[in-house]
Order: C-alpha cells, then structure tokens, then sequence
C-alpha cells in the first residue's frame, strides 16, 4: 500500500503512539486522543454526519505516513503527516475551488466516518482543512490539512468549539480517549449541557489527558449540575443558566468559583 501523495517538498511528520491491534493505513485521516492516533472510523458515533464529522474535526490530528496491522499488538509509533499539502480522495466528482473547506465523508452505513474518503463542508468547525488547488469535476484534491501542532484548536486562541451535551435524566462521563473510561467524548471547549430531569454528574475526564485544555460549561437546563472530577470530587455546582470555567494543568482540574448567569 502506497503513500499518500505530497507536494514535491518538505513534508512535516510527527511520530504518534498506537493502540495496540488497531489497524492504521496510509492515508488514514486520524485524530489524536491521549497522546494516541486512531483512524476516523474508530471514533465513537453521535447519530449524524454532521455531528461526526464535528466532533472529529476537533480532534484531527494528520493523515497517516505509514502502516499498522491490526496483528501488531504494540504501541508503536507510526509516522503522521502534519500541516503539509496532501492530495486526499472526494466522495464523488466535484468542482472545488482553492479556499474551500473539507472535512472527513460519513460511511454509507450511517453509523461511522471513512477513513480515506473526503467531502465539501460548509462551517470551519466540521473542517479538517482547506483545498490550495482549484479543480472541475475532480475525484481528488490538494488539501492543506489544519496543522495541530501550530494551529491546535484552543478556546484561548479563538478556536472555540460548541459541544452539546443532553444528560437525559443521567450521570454522565466525560471522556479524551474513547473508552478509557467509557463514557462521552469531549471534543468541545464550549459545553452546552442540560441535565435533562433532575440534579445530575457531570464528570470531566482525567487530568493527565486534558494537560492545557479550558473549558466554558453552561447549564441549558432547568436542574443544577454537580461537576465532579474523575476522583468523584465535586469542584463546582452550575445552577440553571449558571456558565464557569475548568481549567487543566494535567494534575488538577482548577474551576472558576465566580460563576455567572448568562
């Protein structure tokens, strides 16, 4: 299996951890959860393309240099493309123009994002990157893929990303690497959760994967939430309408106590 195909330049790669028995292709879009990359499919379904492709474009990292077998049971280290030009695959022939954003195309079961198989998208934040080579009727195009090195998504940077969140009468788990521990990914810096019942948990993930990360949580609801750490501390309670910040510094999460209505 080939390479993905980059500009006759410079390209900058990045050596990314694995998970172990997870097969990684070149050309595989991948996003980055606890110092880890995991291809697209692998991220957990929120029920719409849309929402899919959002919550993987917070999370992109680069597009894979190299291959993984899924008979590897390592975590090894495979290279990843990040910031340079790469051509990519569209979903059908389509006319693009340089400037146009492009995000990751949802798999025909309904249920997943493809891997290697890209679309238009219209808002920044379903975005992976940007075409830098206008085409008619074309079934691939030139990218120059978000660099998440240089350019990392940041709400103190202006890179604010709307998560919502409906609690549906229940505790709920936040987590940056799916699975571990189980529960709903964060992706978002700007939370929009309703507890949806009663006064309900929200728990963020653990310290050591949210190491810089800031967060904006309004309560959309009618109940209050207790905010907990995943130590099953409570650090804040938002009342209805109430927003407060979390910050991570990768051992503790630190919360505003001057939280206001909004």
């Amino acid at each position: 299996m080939s390479n993905p195909q980059t500009r006759p330049k410079s390209d900058r790669i990045v050596y990314m951890a694995t998970s172990a028995s997870l097969a990684i292709n070149p050309g595989d879009a991948l996003y980055e959860a606890g110092g880890t990359v995991y291809p697209a499919s692998n991220l957990a379904d929120l029920g719409s393309e849309a929402a899919n492709q959002k919550q993987f474009a917070a999370m992109f990292f680069g597009i894979a240099n190299g291959q993984k077998l899924s008979s590897d049971t390592s975590t090894s280290a495979i290279p990843v493309i990040v910031g340079s030009e790469v051509k990519v695959n569209l979903i059908a022939a389509a006319t693009v123009a340089v400037g146009d954003l492009i995000g990751v195309d949802e798999a025909t079961s309904g249920t997943a994002l493809t891997d290697q198989t890209f679309v238009a998208v219209t808002t920044n934040d379903a975005a992976v990157g940007r075409v830098v080579e206008a085409g008619t009727s074309v079934t691939s195009a030139w990218i120059q893929p978000f660099d998440p090195v240089i350019e990392r998504k940041n709400s103190l940077f202006g890179g604010v990303v709307a998560q919502t969140i409906a609690m549906n009468d229940a505790a709920v788990v936040l987590t940056k690497v799916p699975g571990t521990p189980a529960g709903t990914v964060l992706y978002g810096s700007w939370l929009l959760v309703d507890p949806e019942g009663n006064t309900e948990i929200l728990t963020l993930p653990p310290e050591a994967d949210c190491a810089g990360d800031l967060l904006l949580i309004k309560n959309t609801g009618g109940e209050t939430i207790t905010l907990n750490n995943d130590a099953a501390a409570t650090i804040a309670t938002i009342a209805t309408s109430e927003t407060c910040f979390a910050m991570c510094d990768g051992v503790t999460w630190t919360v505003m106590q001057h939280v206001f209505t909004t």
